[in-house]
């Protein structure tokens, strides 16, 4: 029955409930499987992440279209960025960089992904986030230059410490302090 209204009920809210009942109390049963993979095709992105959530690296891909779909709220993207993380799938993540290179929290958080896994990362995209005038995105320019020792960006640095937002210079300081020249420091 939970399996049942997991698809089939009307209302989003319900057919999540079920998914989650269904998790918890039934984890691994193939009428759980089943239900968690037709969840990856609901109308309703909670329902869609909480499925792809559920079923780890089966759902990477979900998580992946998820992460990157601008229509979907920002706290949901943010979920699937984060359990792309901790499936350890972060060069998928690395990936999904181009497509959310100017789109705030979710941009931050791949960011701050990228640059705690020491992955490389696309130089237009990151180009693309330090020149934002946003506080976040500054700082997570800044952080991903310092913890993965890029040179080229130290004039951006340098302008960013005269930035009106304190988390961002001294982001801006501490990036500096690792690739900036003798002149620079």
């Amino acid at each position: 029955r939970l399996a049942a209204n997991a698809a089939n009920d009307p209302h989003p809210g319900v057919r999540q409930r079920n998914l989650e009942v269904l998790a918890d109390y039934e984890a691994g049963s193939d009428l759980t499987l089943g239900a968690l993979r037709r969840g990856l095709g609901d109308e309703d992105a909670a329902v869609r992440l909480l499925a792809a959530r559920e079923l780890g690296t089966e759902g990477v891909p979900a998580l992946l279209v998820l992460a990157a779909d601008p229509s979907v709220v920002d706290s949901l993207r943010l979920s699937a960025v984060r359990r792309l993380d901790s499936l350890a799938e972060t060069a998928i993540v690395a990936r999904l960089a181009a497509s959310v290179a100017d789109q705030g929290s979710v941009s931050i958080a791949v960011a701050r992904v990228l640059a705690h896994h020491g992955l490389e990362v696309e130089p237009d995209w990151l180009v693309a986030v330090g020149r934002s005038d946003r506080e976040p995105l500054q700082e997570a320019f800044a952080d991903i230059v310092g913890s993965l020792r890029l040179e080229g960006h130290e004039s951006r640095l340098l302008e960013l410490l005269s930035v009106e937002a304190p988390s961002a210079q001294q982001a801006a300081a501490r990036a500096l302090g690792v690739v900036g020249s003798v002149a620079a420091v």
